[in-house]
C-alpha cells in the first residue's frame, strides 16, 4: 500500500511538473531535464535548434540532467555573441571542466586560452591574416584545389552519371586547404579515389569524441579514458597520429628554414612559416622566443586548422542544399555567372580571385 501511494506521489509530480511545462518548446522533466525533447528531435536538430531559438527571442537555457554538467545556454543572437566572444570577452572564462574536455586536442590554443595567453595568441593570428602574403596564398590553394580537385571530381561524376555525396567532397576541400594553409602540407584528400587518410580520420575522431564527452558525465568519460574503452581510446589514438603529423611538419619547416639562404618565397607561406621566420615587428620580436617552441605552433595550428575546416566544409554544404531548393534562386546564380565570367566548359582559374 505504502509502495502504492509513493508511486502515486511520483505520478502527481510529474504531472504537475508537466502541466506547468506544458507550453514550453522543450519540457524539462525531473531527473533527465530536457534530454528527451532533445533525442525526438535528434533526426532533425539543425530544424528544431532553429525552431527552438526562434521561439524564444534568439536565446535559450538548456537543462540537463540532474546528474551530468549538461546546463548550457544557447544563443543565435548577434549582440550576444559579439558581447562574449569580444567587447567583455576577460569576464567570461573558459574554465577548468571546458579546458579538461579540450586539452588533449586543442592544447593551450586560443580555443582554451584565458587572459593574457588568449590577447597574445589573438594578436598573432591577427598579424597572420592581415600578412600581405596571406591574400595571396589563400587565393593559391582555393585556384588549385578547385580546378584540380573539385572540377575533376564533379567532372567524373557527371560523366560516369552517378550520384557523390558534395559533404564529403567539400570536407575534403576544407581539410586539404588549411593543412596546405597552415602547416604547408597537402594531405591529398580530395581525388576521385576518395582515399582513407589516416591524418583526417585522426582529426574528425578527436573532434567527435570531444563532442561525446559534452554529452556524458564527467565521471563516465573519465574512467573511460583511465580504462582505455569505448569512444575514449579512439582519442589516445587520434591524437597519437595526428600529433606525429604536427611535429614532423614543424621539425621539417624548421630544418627548412635553417638551410634557406635566400628570403622566403611567396609561395611558401603559411602559418608555420610565418610563426618560425624571425620578425622584424618589435612587437613580434618579443613574442619570438614563445612563437619558436614546438609546443606553441603545434597548439595555434591544430585551434586554426579546427576553425578553419568544419566552418568552410559546413557553410559551403548548407549554401549548396539552399541553393538545391531554391529552384529560381538556382537559375539567377547561373545567369550572373554566364553575364561576368566568359562561358567556357572549363573556367581557368579566373574566377577565383580574392
Amino acid at each position: 500500500m505504502l509502495r502504492l501511494a509513493f508511486l502515486f506521489i511520483i505520478f502527481l509530480w510529474l504531472s504537475f511538473r508537466w502541466w506547468r511545462n506544458r507550453s514550453s518548446v522543450i519540457i524539462n522533466w525531473p531527473v533527465v531535464g530536457m534530454l528527451p525533447g532533445l533525442f525526438l528531435n535528434s533526426s532533425r536538430m539543425h530544424v528544431f535548434l532553429t525552431y527552438v531559438l526562434q521561439q524564444c527571442g534568439g536565446t535559450f537555457s538548456f537543462k540537463g540532467p540532474w546528474f551530468g554538467s549538461l546546463d548550457f545556454l544557447v544563443t543565435s543572437n548577434p549582440a550576444n555573441v559579439h558581447h562574449i566572444l569580444r567587447k567583455k570577452v576577460f569576464n567570461y572564462h573558459k574554465g577548468l571542466e571546458f579546458k579538461e574536455i579540450f586539452a588533449e586536442s586543442f592544447g593551450d590554443g586560443i580555443f582554451c586560452a584565458d587572459g593574457d595567453r588568449w590577447k597574445t595568441q589573438r594578436r598573432t593570428i591577427h598579424s597572420f591574416i592581415k600578412d600581405s602574403k596571406f591574400e595571396e596564398a589563400v587565393e593559391r590553394i582555393i585556384q588549385r584545389k578547385v580546378s584540380q580537385g573539385i572540377f575533376v571530381i564533379l567532372e567524373h561524376f557527371s560523366e560516369q552519371r552517378e550520384e557523390v555525396d558534395m559533404q564529403d567532397v567539400l570536407k575534403r576541400f576544407a581539410f586539404d586547404f588549411v593543412c596546405l594553409l597552415m602547416l604547408g602540407f597537402d594531405p591529398n584528400s580530395l581525388s576521385i579515389e576518395f582515399p582513407r587518410v589516416p591524418y583526417k580520420q585522426a582529426y574528425y575522431d578527436m573532434e567527435e569524441v570531444a563532442l561525446q564527452r559534452h554529452l556524458k558525465p564527467q565521471g563516465f568519460w573519465k574512467l573511460q579514458k583511465w580504462l582505455q574503452i569505448g569512444e575514449e581510446r579512439k582519442m589516445k589514438n587520434g591524437s597519437e597520429i595526428f600529433d606525429r603529423l604536427l611535429y614532423q611538419c614543424i621539425s621539417r619547416k624548421k630544418e627548412l628554414l635553417n638551410r634557406r639562404k635566400t628570403p622566403m618565397d611567396r609561395d611558401d607561406f603559411n602559418l608555420l612559416t610565418f610563426m618560425l621566420v624571425e620578425d622584424n615587428n618589435q612587437e613580434e620580436r618579443e613574442m619570438s622566443a614563445c612563437k619558436k617552441s614546438e609546443k606553441y605552433a603545434r597548439d595555434m595550428a591544430f585551434n586554426l586548422l579546427s576553425a578553419g575546416s568544419e566552418t568552410v566544409s559546413s557553410g559551403l554544404t548548407w549554401f549548396l542544399w539552399l541553393v538545391a531548393t531554391h529552384p529560381l534562386i538556382e537559375k539567377r546564380i547561373l545567369e550572373e555567372m554566364k553575364t561576368n565570367f566568359k562561358w567556357r566548359r572549363r573556367w581557368e582559374g579566373e574566377a577565383f580571385q580574392f
